[in-house]
């Protein structure tokens, strides 16, 4: 037995289906352990003139990936803050009402009702929506607004997102059209108080929604990251198993912790190159990468 040059070594046996080729593609991206079944010594050498024949004696032991999931905030796209948007949209409802309240006590309502976002995440995992989150500020300002047109609001505080839409992260479009062709390709994201619906149109203004198999939201499922019920969801439409499946995200506990709970890879998109042996948790990421490019490395 000898041991090629390699990133990480994976955990999983792959039965290579086409010799020579597949063969030739391991030993050229440096994958990773190669055992010979048989009992006889080999040298890099041999390797390279090994007849078809014989390459089917070989074992190569490299992920079994059949899907590709990613997170989207700080991975996909650039994570933007929209508070003082959605303010001013408040503070012009609330003036055409005749209810205007100073800027910041506005602000404090919004950061409460921010907070309480955060809170929910924390202990519950449970989504909050942009109606029940704009209720609780209504209830911070003590205003009663009519119905219709508190839809109004919980809209523009969703659709926000128009008015400055976040860009792609450097090379996102790049490395989810060299993936999607030998990949399925699914995205298990967080959604604030942007839901799941109005974020699909920006990925589909920047051209790349048409990569996914499938897109989850938290808004839609009701959980955020790292709860499990949104990772099975993707596996579940992506319908393929949680160990085939390699999920990339920049969020140590909602996308690592997460995605290895249920037995996915994780490739942790630390471009800040934090440690995640201080984090406490016996879940590591397979790999760990500082561009989106490297991926491409790995896969």
């Amino acid at each position: 037995m000898m041991s090629l040059p390699h990133i990480k070594q994976p955990d999983s046996k792959l039965i290579l289906k086409d010799p020579i080729r597949e063969f030739a593609g391991v030993l050229d991206k440096g994958f990773v352990r190669l055992q010979r079944s048989s009992p006889e010594c080999c040298n890099q050498a041999d390797l390279l003139h090994v007849h078809a024949t014989n390459i089917r004696n070989y074992e190569i032991e490299c992920p079994m990936i059949e899907a590709v999931t990613f997170d989207l905030w700080n991975t996909l796209l650039c994570d933007r803050r929209y508070g003082d948007y959605r303010i001013d949209i408040l503070m012009q409802i609330l003036g055409n009402e005749g209810s205007l309240r100073d800027r910041n006590v506005v602000k404090a309502a919004y950061q409460s009702a921010m907070n309480l976002l955060n809170e929910a995440w924390k202990k519950e995992r449970r989504h909050v929506s942009a109606a029940e989150l704009t209720e609780f500020i209504l209830s911070e300002l003590d205003v009663d607004l009519p119905t219709e047109l508190e839809k109004i609001l919980v809209k523009s505080f969703e659709e926000v997102i128009f008015n400055d839409p976040p860009p792609l992260i450097k090379d996102a479009g790049m490395v989810l059209k060299s993936l999607h062709d030998r990949f399925k390709i699914g995205l298990i994201s967080n959604a604030g108080v942007t839901p799941g619906i109005n974020l699909r149109r920006v990925l589909n203004d920047h051209g790349v929604l048409q990569y996914f198999r499938c897109t989850v939201f938290s808004d839609e499922v009701g959980y955020h990251k790292p709860h499990p019920i949104i990772f099975r969801k993707a596996v579940e439409e992506l319908q393929i198993k949680a160990s085939e499946t390699m999920h990339v995200g920049d969020l140590f506990e909602a996308d690592i912790i997460g995605a290895k709970a249920i037995g996915m890879k994780a490739v942790w998109f630390n471009v800040a190159e934090k440690s995640y042996q201080k984090k406490g948790t016996k879940f590591m990421p397979d790999y760990e990468i500082q561009a989106l490019s490297q991926l491409l490395g790995i896969i």
